[in-house]
Protein backbone atom coordinates (compact mmCIF):
# COMPACT_ATOMS: atom_id res chain seq x y z
CA UNK A 1 0.00 0.00 0.00
CA UNK A 2 2.47 2.58 1.16
CA UNK A 3 6.19 2.21 0.63
CA UNK A 4 7.02 2.92 4.27
CA UNK A 5 4.57 0.26 5.43
CA UNK A 6 6.18 -2.19 3.00
CA UNK A 7 9.61 -1.29 4.40
CA UNK A 8 8.32 -1.78 7.89
CA UNK A 9 6.81 -5.18 7.01
CA UNK A 10 10.10 -6.36 5.51
CA UNK A 11 11.93 -5.33 8.66
CA UNK A 12 9.51 -7.24 10.87
CA UNK A 13 9.85 -10.34 8.70
CA UNK A 14 13.65 -10.10 8.84
CA UNK A 15 13.65 -10.13 12.64
CA UNK A 16 13.79 -13.45 14.43
CA UNK A 17 10.52 -12.83 16.19
CA UNK A 18 9.41 -10.03 18.49
CA UNK A 19 10.14 -10.77 22.12
CA UNK A 20 7.31 -10.83 24.59
CA UNK A 21 7.70 -10.80 28.35
CA UNK A 22 7.01 -14.02 30.23
CA UNK A 23 6.36 -13.85 33.93
CA UNK A 24 9.01 -15.94 35.68
CA UNK A 25 6.53 -17.34 38.16
CA UNK A 26 4.28 -18.52 35.30
CA UNK A 27 7.18 -20.16 33.46
CA UNK A 28 8.18 -21.96 36.64
CA UNK A 29 4.67 -23.28 37.19
CA UNK A 30 4.56 -24.54 33.60
CA UNK A 31 7.76 -26.54 34.06
CA UNK A 32 6.66 -27.99 37.38
CA UNK A 33 3.26 -29.12 36.10
CA UNK A 34 4.57 -30.49 32.81
CA UNK A 35 7.52 -32.46 34.19
CA UNK A 36 8.28 -34.64 37.22
CA UNK A 37 9.92 -32.75 40.09
CA UNK A 38 13.31 -34.44 39.68
CA UNK A 39 13.51 -33.64 35.96
CA UNK A 40 12.39 -30.04 36.52
CA UNK A 41 15.12 -29.65 39.12
CA UNK A 42 17.77 -30.98 36.72
CA UNK A 43 16.67 -28.52 34.02
CA UNK A 44 16.91 -25.61 36.47
CA UNK A 45 20.41 -26.70 37.49
CA UNK A 46 21.60 -26.64 33.86
CA UNK A 47 20.81 -22.91 33.49
CA UNK A 48 24.18 -21.21 32.97
CA UNK A 49 24.74 -17.52 33.69
CA UNK A 50 26.65 -16.08 30.71
CA UNK A 51 26.22 -12.31 31.18
CA UNK A 52 25.46 -10.03 34.11
CA UNK A 53 24.96 -6.27 34.39
CA UNK A 54 24.01 -4.23 37.46
CA UNK A 55 23.52 -0.48 37.88
CA UNK A 56 22.48 1.49 40.97
CA UNK A 57 23.90 4.92 40.15
CA UNK A 58 22.40 5.97 36.81
CA UNK A 59 19.05 4.36 35.91
CA UNK A 60 16.06 5.98 37.60
CA UNK A 61 17.02 7.91 40.74
CA UNK A 62 20.68 7.63 41.65
CA UNK A 63 21.36 5.27 44.57
CA UNK A 64 17.60 4.88 45.08
CA UNK A 65 17.04 2.39 42.26
CA UNK A 66 18.89 -0.70 41.13
CA UNK A 67 18.72 -2.42 37.75
CA UNK A 68 19.94 -5.94 37.07
CA UNK A 69 20.13 -7.84 33.79
CA UNK A 70 21.24 -11.46 33.60
CA UNK A 71 21.54 -13.59 30.49
CA UNK A 72 21.27 -17.36 30.83
CA UNK A 73 21.78 -20.35 28.56
CA UNK A 74 19.42 -23.31 28.88
CA UNK A 75 20.26 -26.02 26.37
CA UNK A 76 19.89 -24.43 22.93
CA UNK A 77 17.92 -21.47 24.30
CA UNK A 78 19.04 -18.12 25.63
CA UNK A 79 16.91 -15.94 27.88
CA UNK A 80 17.27 -12.69 29.80
CA UNK A 81 15.99 -11.91 33.29
CA UNK A 82 15.57 -8.26 34.27
CA UNK A 83 14.91 -7.05 37.80
CA UNK A 84 14.39 -3.53 39.13
CA UNK A 85 14.37 -2.39 42.76
CA UNK A 86 13.82 0.75 44.80
CA UNK A 87 15.32 1.46 48.20
CA UNK A 88 12.89 1.54 51.15
CA UNK A 89 14.01 1.79 54.78
CA UNK A 90 17.57 1.24 53.57
CA UNK A 91 16.63 -2.09 51.96
CA UNK A 92 16.07 -3.03 48.33
CA UNK A 93 12.41 -3.67 47.46
CA UNK A 94 11.49 -5.39 44.17
CA UNK A 95 9.47 -3.28 41.71
CA UNK A 96 9.72 -5.16 38.38
CA UNK A 97 10.73 -8.55 37.11
CA UNK A 98 10.73 -9.61 33.44
CA UNK A 99 11.90 -12.61 31.44
CA UNK A 100 12.50 -12.46 27.69
CA UNK A 101 13.90 -14.89 25.09
CA UNK A 102 17.16 -13.77 23.49
CA UNK A 103 18.58 -14.58 20.08
CA UNK A 104 21.76 -16.68 19.93
CA UNK A 105 23.90 -13.74 18.77
CA UNK A 106 26.16 -11.52 20.88
CA UNK A 107 25.70 -9.94 24.27
CA UNK A 108 22.99 -7.63 25.54
CA UNK A 109 25.21 -4.52 25.71
CA UNK A 110 22.90 -2.46 27.98
CA UNK A 111 22.92 1.27 27.25
CA UNK A 112 21.72 3.98 29.61
CA UNK A 113 20.20 7.20 28.25
CA UNK A 114 17.29 9.60 28.79
CA UNK A 115 14.70 8.71 26.15
CA UNK A 116 11.83 10.95 27.33
CA UNK A 117 13.64 14.13 28.39
CA UNK A 118 12.58 13.97 32.05
CA UNK A 119 16.13 14.22 33.37
CA UNK A 120 16.12 10.58 34.55
CA UNK A 121 17.95 7.79 32.79
CA UNK A 122 16.28 4.87 31.02
CA UNK A 123 17.84 1.68 29.68
CA UNK A 124 17.90 -0.48 26.55
CA UNK A 125 19.56 -3.78 25.69
CA UNK A 126 20.17 -5.64 22.42
CA UNK A 127 17.44 -8.24 22.13
CA UNK A 128 17.49 -9.20 18.44
CA UNK A 129 19.10 -8.50 15.09
CA UNK A 130 17.88 -7.93 11.55
CA UNK A 131 19.17 -7.00 8.08
CA UNK A 132 22.36 -8.99 8.77
CA UNK A 133 23.18 -6.85 11.77
CA UNK A 134 22.51 -3.44 10.19
CA UNK A 135 19.38 -3.08 12.32
CA UNK A 136 20.42 -3.10 15.98
CA UNK A 137 17.21 -4.14 17.68
CA UNK A 138 16.82 -3.09 21.30
CA UNK A 139 14.20 -3.45 24.00
CA UNK A 140 13.50 -0.18 25.81
CA UNK A 141 12.56 0.41 29.45
CA UNK A 142 11.46 3.88 30.56
CA UNK A 143 11.79 4.83 34.22
CA UNK A 144 8.40 5.88 35.64
CA UNK A 145 9.20 8.36 38.41
CA UNK A 146 5.59 8.59 39.60
CA UNK A 147 5.29 4.87 40.31
CA UNK A 148 9.01 4.24 40.86
CA UNK A 149 9.22 1.38 38.39
CA UNK A 150 10.21 0.55 34.81
CA UNK A 151 7.79 0.65 31.90
CA UNK A 152 8.53 -1.95 29.23
CA UNK A 153 7.94 -0.32 25.83
CA UNK A 154 6.28 -3.28 24.18
CA UNK A 155 6.88 -2.40 20.53
CA UNK A 156 10.37 -0.93 20.93
CA UNK A 157 11.89 -3.79 18.90
CA UNK A 158 10.13 -2.38 15.84
CA UNK A 159 12.33 0.73 16.02
CA UNK A 160 15.93 -0.38 15.33
CA UNK A 161 18.95 1.86 15.89
CA UNK A 162 16.79 4.05 18.14
CA UNK A 163 18.01 7.32 19.60
CA UNK A 164 16.50 10.22 21.53
CA UNK A 165 15.85 13.14 19.17
CA UNK A 166 16.33 16.44 21.02
CA UNK A 167 15.18 18.51 18.02
CA UNK A 168 11.67 17.03 18.04
CA UNK A 169 11.66 15.68 21.62
CA UNK A 170 10.87 12.20 20.37
CA UNK A 171 12.56 8.92 19.53
CA UNK A 172 13.82 8.32 16.02
CA UNK A 173 14.87 5.04 14.43
CA UNK A 174 16.79 4.11 11.29
CA UNK A 175 15.48 1.09 9.36
CA UNK A 176 17.55 -0.76 6.77
CA UNK A 177 15.62 -2.99 4.38
CA UNK A 178 16.66 -2.48 0.77
CA UNK A 179 15.84 1.19 1.10
CA UNK A 180 16.28 3.13 4.34
CA UNK A 181 13.79 5.03 6.48
CA UNK A 182 14.13 7.40 9.41
CA UNK A 183 11.06 6.98 11.58
CA UNK A 184 9.92 9.47 14.23
CA UNK A 185 7.85 8.21 17.16
CA UNK A 186 6.31 9.48 20.40
CA UNK A 187 6.11 7.58 23.67
CA UNK A 188 2.49 6.94 24.62
CA UNK A 189 1.91 4.83 27.74
CA UNK A 190 3.81 1.56 27.07
CA UNK A 191 4.22 1.95 23.30
CA UNK A 192 5.81 4.06 20.58
CA UNK A 193 3.55 5.71 18.00
CA UNK A 194 4.97 6.72 14.61
CA UNK A 195 4.02 10.25 13.56
CA UNK A 196 6.40 10.86 10.64
CA UNK A 197 8.95 9.14 8.40
CA UNK A 198 11.55 9.99 5.78
CA UNK A 199 12.10 7.20 3.27
CA UNK A 200 15.22 7.24 1.11
CA UNK A 201 15.24 5.00 -1.95
CA UNK A 202 15.13 6.07 -5.60
CA UNK A 203 13.66 9.29 -4.20
CA UNK A 204 13.11 10.86 -0.78
CA UNK A 205 9.54 10.65 0.47
CA UNK A 206 8.37 12.42 3.61
CA UNK A 207 5.15 11.27 5.24
CA UNK A 208 3.17 12.06 8.37
CA UNK A 209 0.75 9.75 10.22
CA UNK A 210 -2.24 10.64 12.35
CA UNK A 211 -3.19 8.80 15.54
CA UNK A 212 -5.05 6.21 13.48
CA UNK A 213 -1.96 5.50 11.39
CA UNK A 214 -3.33 7.16 8.25
CA UNK A 215 -0.45 8.30 6.04
CA UNK A 216 -0.17 11.69 4.35
CA UNK A 217 2.71 12.34 1.94
CA UNK A 218 4.00 15.90 2.31
CA UNK A 219 7.15 15.87 0.17
CA UNK A 220 8.81 13.94 -2.64
CA UNK A 221 12.23 14.92 -3.99
CA UNK A 222 15.13 13.29 -5.86
CA UNK A 223 17.63 11.31 -3.78
CA UNK A 224 21.37 11.31 -4.25
CA UNK A 225 22.51 7.85 -5.43
CA UNK A 226 24.45 5.69 -2.98
CA UNK A 227 23.93 8.15 -0.11
CA UNK A 228 22.38 6.99 3.16
CA UNK A 229 21.26 9.71 5.55
CA UNK A 230 19.69 9.79 8.97
CA UNK A 231 17.32 12.70 9.47
CA UNK A 232 16.78 14.73 12.64
CA UNK A 233 13.78 16.59 11.23
CA UNK A 234 11.19 15.98 8.54
CA UNK A 235 9.68 19.49 8.25
CA UNK A 236 11.95 21.09 7.22
CA UNK A 237 14.08 18.18 6.06
CA UNK A 238 17.29 18.17 8.11
CA UNK A 239 20.02 15.55 8.37
CA UNK A 240 22.16 14.71 11.38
Amino acid sequence: MYKYLFLFTLFIISCKGEHRPVAISSAKRTIETALPTQLATKIAIRDSLIESFTDSTHIGRKKHNKFELKRYALGDSIYVVIRFWCKQNNKWSARNEFRFPKNMGGGCNPQISDFNNDGLKDVTYISNEAARGANEVRTLFIYDNKNDRLIHIKNSERFPNMEYNSTLNCIDALLFSGCTATVFAKLEADSLRTFASVEQCDSIRVCTYNKNGIEKRILTKPAEPDVISRFRNYKPLEEY
